[in-house]
């Protein structure tokens, strides 16, 4: 998710498998199809992206769309491949969190406050019976390196 050239970096790994091999990967799926996701508190307490970190925000959200994985895959080299939606709701104890040192960074100074504010009532509102409900939205891409 992280690449800056996905497609350099997946020709890099599918010059290394053996032909005929595969490759699995696990991606978040868009964060709006997840309740509990971080990104719809922090969002508006963000500093505006510098483009090469928009850039790499759009990179990052674009794994969650299936036609741009394909796309990238097929460009790297691959080819058989599948996007799989795996869905997982999860109950983890509410002390198991989301560190706010994660969402600290990507806030702006000033907000900081406001935000873990936002981020407590946000977890507070998926908490039930002592146990923080989890809506874990995922791909399971897999591909094959052609023969």
């Amino acid at each position: 998710m992280f690449f800056d050239d996905p497609v350099a970096a997946l020709r890099n790994i599918c010059c290394h498998l053996k032909p005929g091999g595969r490759v699995g990967l696990v991606t978040w799926q868009q964060e709006d199809t997840m309740v509990w996701h971080p990104a719809h508190v922090v969002r508006k307490y963000m500093v505006p992206p510098e483009q090469g970190d928009a850039d790499m925000m759009e990179r990052v959200g674009s794994w969650g769309d299936p036609a741009f994985v394909t796309e990238t895959l097929t460009s790297a080299g691959f080819d058989d491949v599948g996007v799989k939606k795996c869905d997982l709701d999860v109950a983890v104890p509410a002390e198991a969190d989301i560190p706010a040192s994660l969402l600290i960074g990507m806030v702006d100074a000033a907000q900081r406050d406001a935000a873990l504010a936002d981020w407590r009532r946000q977890r507070e509102s998926l908490t039930r019976d002592g146990k923080l409900q989890l809506d874990l939205r995922m791909h399971l891409i897999t591909a094959r390196r052609p023969n």
